[in-house]
């Protein structure tokens, strides 16, 4: 049997859209038994991978002393790098560091991944291979489309009922319902609208439909943004809710007709789930994120400066404010009248 072992750790939405690489490695080595090394927060997105995957914690890991045939680096992180160049495998893949800690690639195939880690312009400007292909090409493999692996949470229906009822809001098998997640991991600067705009497009939603539900979420993150929208004129008496368990944050995104985010775990979550989204773009290179016309709209800020990947910006007003909310309105009207 093929033993293989793949190391990505996180961002947990990196996790995720990461899953599609299991059935190409599934179909070029029929059978092999695949180690995911994962970090523990990110346990929940890939516990319930129904074809066979075994989880490892990086946390919890002790020396592995099987000599595995495929080895298999996705991840920048220190701890990712030092494990791939200490375990022993036949082929190698992806991403290691030399003696002075600098990236390379571990093997031929991978050094378009490495050169896009290394080279800011080639990331930003100049590529226009989605993530997916990028993965795939980087073990030797040509991408066909294939999309996540994602086992939701089996009580999901019973997780929303709870989460709506928090809101006050009824819980409706209604095709109309629009989520808005107000948030987006700090990292980088600007990765969705501030409060006024997301009160804006919500007073827009409103005054075009009073059938379709909208309703707002976050995590535990965005617990002051949540506060501060229900003090808005144009949100303040909209459904709203916090979330602090990846399994309802995914519950929140499946209840949604249309989910409005930014590149965010969210988004990824609701694509995984097959929820159609409309997705806002600054900071990030939205060349990497596929999204089918069937499964949404991107929304990418008109500014010349972006995707930047930095983590505070001084340009006022913002590459996201530039993302008007009759925009996005438009997109999410779209996508309400496109059959599932």
């Amino acid at each position: 049997m093929t033993q293989i072992l793949l190391i990505k750790l996180g961002a947990l939405g990196d996790v995720l859209r990461t899953t599609c690489l299991l059935s190409g490695l599934r179909k070029k080595w029929p059978g092999a038994r695949v180690v995911w090394v994962m970090s523990e927060s990110a346990r929940p997105l890939l516990s319930r991978l129904t074809d066979g995957t075994d989880l490892c914690s990086i946390e919890s890991l002790e020396a592995l002393s099987t000599e595995w045939n495929v080895l298999i680096n996705l991840d920048e992180d220190p701890r990712a790098t030092a494990l791939a160049r200490r375990v022993a495998a036949r082929q190698k893949f992806g991403v290691g560091r030399d003696a002075e800690g600098r990236l390379i690639p571990l093997s031929a195939d991978s050094e378009w991944l490495v050169r896009l880690a290394r080279d800011d312009r080639l990331k930003f400007r100049e590529n226009q291979m989605p993530f997916q292909a990028i993965v795939y090409g980087a073990v030797g493999l040509s991408w066909s489309g294939e999309s996540y692996e994602y086992g939701p949470p089996p009580d999901l229906q019973d997780r929303q009922e709870r989460l709506f009822s928090m809101m006050g809001a009824q819980v409706s098998a209604d095709a109309g319902r629009v989520g808005v997640f107000v948030g987006a991991s700090d990292r980088y600067a600007n990765k969705f609208w501030s409060e006024p705009e997301i009160a804006d497009f919500c007073s827009a939603f409103r005054a075009w439909t009073s059938v379709s539900p909208i309703f707002l979420f976050g995590g535990p993150a965005e617990e002051v943004r949540i506060k501060n929208l229900k003090s808005r004129p144009g949100s303040k008496d909209i459904p709203s809710v916090c979330v602090h368990t990846l399994d309802d944050l995914a519950s929140l995104a499946a209840a949604c007709r249309v989910l409005v985010c930014g590149d965010t775990l969210a988004m990824h979550l609701a694509l995984a789930q097959r929820v159609p989204v409309v997705a806002l773009f600054g900071p990030t290179a939205h060349a990497e994120i596929p999204i089918a016309p069937a499964e949404g709209r991107k929304a990418v800020t008109p500014y010349a400066c972006g995707p930047c990947y930095l983590r505070k910006c001084e340009i006022a007003p913002s590459c996201m404010s530039a993302i008007s909310p009759a925009r996005v309105l438009r997109a999410v009207q779209e996508l309400l009248v496109t059959p599932r």
